[in-house]
């Protein structure tokens, strides 16, 4: 009967030591798949910010202000690495005042534009329409 004791200890130990093994590589995998999640989204989020900040620059030529979107550094501190403090950063209803002010001179050009050109051009009927 001593045996089983020691036989019943062994198994258990056993059991708990492979499961143990088991679920620390299992968290460890979770864990490294978390992290790769993150820096992809990050990486996307700053490449998207500076294709943004591009697309702005060029539209505005030499003159356009930059600082509508921050540079991809001062996107906050979303990794455990601190990235430092927002550089010319543009609050968010200063951006949305200026992009719609952009939005309003692009239609007042296009329509401009439309008054100039006869009727039924390549637009076809009732595309002169203002929404």
């Amino acid at each position: 009967m001593g045996d089983a004791v020691y036989l019943g200890k062994a198994i258990a130990e056993t059991v708990l030591d492979r499961v143990g093994g088991v679920i620390s590589e299992g968290l460890a995998e979770a864990q490294k798949r978390d992290a790769e999640r993150r820096k992809f989204f990050e990486e996307f989020e700053d490449e998207v910010r500076a294709r943004a900040r591009d697309a702005a620059q060029r539209a505005g030529g030499a003159g356009a202000p930059s600082s509508t979107f921050a540079p991809p550094a001062a996107t906050g501190a979303r990794s455990a690495a601190p990235r430092g403090p927002p550089a010319r950063a543009v609050q968010a209803p200063e951006a949305v005042d200026e992009l719609r002010a952009e939005v309003a001179g692009a239609k007042a050009k296009l329509h401009a534009i439309r008054q100039g050109k006869p009727q039924g051009g390549a637009g076809g009927p009732g595309a002169a329409t203002d929404e």
